[in-house]
């Protein structure tokens, strides 16, 4: 009975040593993950605070995502993330599929700057997807597929109360922050069976694209028909 009691003691402190090395592993897979994957999709500078995900529920938040803009560009943050809540099948993180229940983000904050005709939010979607083209998988010399890497399905992501701050040339550059409109996407990849890293970066970013245009075009249309407004009243004015 002693012995049992023993080996059931060991057990039960080989359990737990293993489940805090598993722990503080995948916090730090997942931020040495994003700050060395990240970078080489958006060639920017990216930072992460810190990741704190439980084993147990595969609950858990990142805190502090930013990334900055591209060469060319202010010194600026492009986009500060400060808490992004996620939700993860902590079973499926040993299969070559992925499983990301929810990602929620609040408020995030998005620094909309132009160059040229370019922005600097359409260059690094414009840099995600070169290599995402690029990471796509040659046939190997024999005919077979190359082996797989780790693919992500996300059921749902949400992106709510984010902001832009838009610098108006009309105003001196001056920054106005405008709300950026809220986005869902749900089952990202299902259908494929999975999306690459890359390839979900895409996704997300091709979707926050969106939603910023959708912002900015709806309060330009609004400066425009005030300003036409402003002026059709002063030439009322002027013509008295």
């Amino acid at each position: 009975m002693k012995i049992f009691l023993k080996i059931s003691a060991v057990l039960i402190l080989l359990s737990i040593i293993a489940v805090l090395l598993f722990y503080f592993s995948l916090n730090r897979i997942v931020k040495t993950g994003i700050l060395t994957f990240v970078p080489k999709t958006t060639l920017t500078d990216v930072g992460l605070e810190n990741s704190d995900i439980s084993v147990f529920s595969g609950r858990g938040e990142l805190r502090g995502l930013v990334i900055g803009n591209p060469k060319g560009f202010s010194r600026n943050n492009a986009l500060t993330l400060d808490i992004i809540s996620v939700s993860i099948d902590i079973a499926s993180l040993f299969s070559d599929t992925v499983i990301i229940n929810e990602i929620h983000v609040d408020s995030p904050e998005i620094n909309y700057e132009t160059k040229g005709k370019e922005t600097n939010i359409q260059t690094i979607l414009k840099n995600i997807r070169s290599f995402a083209k690029k990471e796509t998988p040659a046939k190997k010399s024999n005919g077979s597929p190359p082996s797989p890497g780790k693919k992500f399905i996300i059921h749902r992501l949400e992106i709510e109360n984010g902001r832009i701050g838009l610098a108006i040339n009309f105003l001196n550059d001056k920054a106005v922050s405008l709300p950026l409109p809220d986005i869902t996407l749900k089952d990202l990849g299902k259908k494929e069976g999975g999306l690459t890293p890359a390839e979900a970066s895409v996704e997300i970013f091709g979707a926050i694209t969106g939603s910023l245009k959708t912002g900015v075009s709806v309060t330009t249309d609004t400066l425009k028909e005030k300003t036409g407004e402003f002026l059709n009243r002063l030439k009322k004015r002027l013509d008295k």
